[in-house]
């Protein structure tokens, strides 16, 4: 990092993409147009050199080659999500160092927002709430988020970090080993070393894009037993029930393999977890996820009548 004043109180945003995301423009232009105007943009591209995600991604990044402020850095191979935003990290300046995944975007005020509160409270870690489809999403404010986030519930989002550079040294980056389920387990080591503050604010808007980069049921299987052993030793020191979190956990991979039409390993994978509770779990998942359904369709109605 540069030991210049000028420099001391900079924002070093990073923002990773992989697939040739419709959707970067706006992550960037959002960055962009932040109110906190000491900024830097790390625009990470994760997609392999000569992949259509690649050429896509060079063609959307030429629109910023004269934008000072945005600095556009290629992996030579693909790798993951950890890896390309510890490369944001690594060729930043910034005092302050803020996430934002390519298909969101920051509203005007977020990262002024943030670093006040950083500045005013002298603290490392802060975060915030957020919409989606225009819907406010929160989440129970308070210092530790571990037992939240083994349990599935809502928790701070990686758009919504910001943090010291200090903190994040310290906890010497995301883990690359993680090829998903990243951000939990950068929060569970946040939440071991340092309070976590929040803005009871929706500072950005998580959209989603036409990218698919979600895990099939056995990979899932496998992030879920590699996070659940690496912190094994969390549910003795903060008093979490271990079989209702395996039960939750599990009980969306079983989801998945039947949403695969693998039936053995689903009832291999219940046999290994099965309880009670694993099944009123999958139950309350399959409940969830007709909800949304519906309301996914009574708002599509609505935005028909109003077209």
């Amino acid at each position: 990092m540069k030991n210049n004043k000028e420099n001391e109180r900079m924002v070093s945003i990073i923002i990773p993409t992989y697939g040739g995301s419709d959707s970067l423009s706006r992550a960037i232009d959002s960055a962009l147009n932040q109110t906190y105007k000491n900024i830097e943009i790390i625009v990470v591209d994760d997609n392999p050199p000569k992949s259509v995600g690649r050429k896509k991604t060079e063609k959307l990044m030429e629109q910023y080659s004269n934008e000072i402020r945005v600095k556009y850095i290629k992996h030579k191979e693909n790798k993951n999500g950890s890896s390309a935003r510890n490369t944001g990290v690594s060729n930043s300046n910034g005092y302050y160092i803020s996430f934002l995944d390519d298909d969101d975007y920051f509203f005007k005020r977020k990262t002024e927002k943030q670093i006040n509160l950083l500045n005013n409270k002298n603290i490392d870690f802060c975060t915030c709430f957020y919409k989606k489809s225009g819907v406010g999403y929160s989440f129970d404010v308070k210092e530790d988020y571990i037992e939240d986030i083994l349990l599935l519930r809502n928790t701070p989002q990686t758009s919504s970090f910001v943090m010291t550079r200090h903190l994040y040294d310290k906890l010497k980056g995301f883990d690359e080993s993680y090829s998903r389920h990243q951000d939990y387990e950068f929060l569970i080591r946040v939440c071991l070393n340092t309070k976590v503050e929040c803005i009871n604010e929706y500072l950005y808007e998580r959209i989603g894009n036409s990218v698919e980069n979600r895990p099939n049921a056995k990979k899932m299987e496998l992030i879920k037993d590699k996070l659940l052993t690496d912190f094994d030793s969390l549910f003795i020191q903060k008093n979490i029930n271990k079989k209702k979190v395996f039960a939750k956990n599990y009980s969306y991979v079983f989801y998945l393999y039947i949403k695969e039409y693998k039936i053995k390993e689903a009832f291999l994978l219940m046999k290994k977890h099965f309880s009670l509770r694993f099944i009123l779990y999958f139950i309350l998942l399959i409940f969830q996820i007709l909800r949304k359904k519906i309301c996914f369709i009574t708002h599509r109605k609505k935005l028909l009548k109003i077209i």
